[in-house]
């Protein structure tokens, strides 16, 4: 005969159900109170049933308890479950005792004795990094204990005695004794007790948790008393007892922050020797080969590359792939020898590097996770590849001069003629008769030297009328004022106003040919008609030179020479 398990409860219609009292157990015909089939329709009877009772609460022997008088008047059943070849009559030695998985109330909730068998001294504890259980419920209390009561010892397995375990079954670990403690290890861990396929037990941050930690040990008058505890969930779907809490301090990692989207970088750094074949590098490879991928939020932030590429081929470092938050950062440091050619391209973050970066060295690529997406590489050149900050000058005007040795220093400017311009045009300014037009406002510093015979007047458009003969004169206006001193008076049809496009040298009148003007205001080009006849088009540009002046700041619409 085979022994059933929990899973055979209602879907083998040929096994056999055995309710008993409280004498019942395998291999006896004491206590039996029915025998029934196996149906789906039994299922459902039993475990009403059992639901109504509250597992045998005065059994001392079987399922290991003190008689501890819970309900005077609570009814207490067995319940077991054979093959089809169990009789009537008899519970079969071999059929599966079903009285802990199916009966509400167990003993789960007299903590902490939940597995505290007083039949064997050492039913609780580890044996060479497993601990075997009897699964009594959904939540369960574990109190365990050293293998032979040794000082310290490793837990890497924990497995229920019939392989009875249900999808997201709960177990709190407590350990016996604080002074003898023990380690209970992530299943990444390797050991030489059980084999890492066996291992099933998933703590966060692949971490471990001891039962006697320091930080757990509370005093309460005289009394020392031990809080610690592992809270552990069974995932049916990848078989491993998932830690889900934990006393004293609950595990705070970078992955617990990052999953409550509080954005920590990965601290370190990532060497990797760039292999003189080129191609797309790996992050987990030491050398060149393989893709270059950097999962977000998991590998560290900062990688740096060494090495050589002397062949034709490329180097791409890939934008970050996986789960990242707003803000995340990575960085490239290319510190690799490099010739940059038509198809030996370096790629990094998207960003192709040119043949002044191979030459600078030390550059930095960075990306960073914005809006959804990474940007693509941002290039920052190492410190001493970069122009150093100039100092201020020490006063206005000076220019940047700079020697053979690449020494820069503020010097004073020479002396220089300075270009001031203005334009008239018909279609902005309009052609009212008997009108002086400012073209060029404050365009000439206060106390500068107007060199009045060296302006040039530049045609656009030759000027018209629609009848009569109006007259044209160009000056200045501000502090002082002279409205022909730059080009004398002509009229409109006279050269070069009756041109489109010459360009000639203004004809100032008896005023003079060089004027300082007023050092206390900024002075205006201006254009004058008269004869009282409007112009009706065109469009002329003056440029009048002159030197110093208390600015040398040029205004909007001025050009300097």
């Amino acid at each position: 005969m085979a022994t059933p398990t929990l899973s055979n409860l209602g879907t083998q219609s040929t096994y056999k159900i055995y309710i008993c009292d409280g004498d019942g157990a395998k291999g006896s015909s004491n206590g039996i109170l029915a025998n029934l089939q196996n149906t789906t329709d039994i299922r459902r009877i039993l475990l009403e049933h059992a639901s109504q009772n509250r597992a045998l609460v005065y059994e001392s022997t079987t399922y290991g308890y003190t008689n501890q008088e819970i309900d005077g008047t609570a009814s207490a059943y067995k319940y077991f479950i054979s093959d089809a070849g169990g009789a009537e009559g008899t519970v079969p030695a071999d059929a599966l005792d079903i009285t802990p998985y199916v009966t509400n109330g167990y003993k789960t909730a007299l903590y902490p004795d939940a597995n505290d068998i007083a039949l064997s001294g050492t039913v609780d504890n580890v044996a060479s990094g497993v601990y075997t259980y009897e699964r009594r419920g959904n939540l369960q209390v574990l109190k365990i204990d050293t293998q032979s009561n040794a000082a310290i010892d490793n837990l890497y397995r924990i497995i229920e005695t019939n392989s009875q375990i249900a999808d997201k079954d709960i177990l709190i670990i407590v350990g016996t004794n604080t002074g003898r403690a023990i380690t209970i290890n992530d299943h990444s861990i390797e050991n030489t007790e059980v084999a890492t396929a066996s291992q099933n037990i998933c703590l966060e941050n692949s971490a471990t948790f001891s039962t006697a930690s320091p930080e757990a040990q509370r005093i309460y008058g005289s009394a020392n008393y031990d809080k610690s505890s592992l809270t552990l969930m069974w995932d049916a779907t990848v078989s491993l007892w998932i830690e889900i809490n934990r006393a004293p301090k609950s595990v705070i990692s970078r992955k617990t922050l990052r999953d409550a989207s509080i954005n920590i970088p990965v601290e370190g750094t990532t060497v990797i020797t760039v292999g003189a074949a080129g191609g797309v590098d790996k992050v987990t490879l030491v050398n060149d080969g393989g893709t270059r991928t950097i999962e977000s939020g998991v590998d560290p932030s900062t990688l740096v590359f060494e090495g050589s590429i002397t062949t034709s081929n490329a180097y791409t470092v890939e934008k970050p792939y996986g789960s990242a938050l707003e803000g995340d950062k990575y960085t490239a440091v290319w510190n690799a020898a490099w010739t940059a050619g038509s198809t030996n391209v370096v790629t990094i973050f998207g960003k192709a590097l040119t043949a002044a970066d191979a030459l600078s060295g030390n550059l930095e690529i960075t990306t960073r996770y914005i809006d959804g997406e990474w940007e693509d590489g941002k290039k920052i050149i190492g410190s001493e590849e970069v122009e150093p900050t100039l100092p201020t000058p020490k006063g206005n005007g000076q220019i940047l001069t700079s020697t053979m040795a690449n020494v820069r220093s503020w010097v004073d400017s020479p002396g220089t003629v300075i270009l001031a311009s203005g334009t008239y045009d018909f279609a902005v300014n309009g052609g009212t008769a008997n009108t002086t037009f400012t073209i060029g406002s404050e365009v000439i510093p206060a106390g500068a030297i107007i060199l009045l015979d060296q302006a040039i007047i530049e045609m656009h458009t030759a000027l018209t009328v629609s009848s009569g003969v109006p007259t044209i004169a160009v000056g200045y206006s501000g502090a002082s004022a002279d409205v022909d001193a730059i080009h004398d008076e002509v009229n409109f049809n006279a050269e070069p106003f009756s041109s489109a496009s010459v360009v000639a040298r203004t004809t100032p009148a008896s005023s003079g040919t060089v004027v300082k003007i007023s050092a206390i205001a900024k002075t205006n080009i201006t254009v004058t008609t008269a004869n009282s006849i409007a112009l009706t088009g065109g469009k002329f540009t003056i440029h009048v030179p002159y030197i110093g002046g208390t600015s040398t700041t040029l205004a909007e619409g001025s050009l300097g020479a």
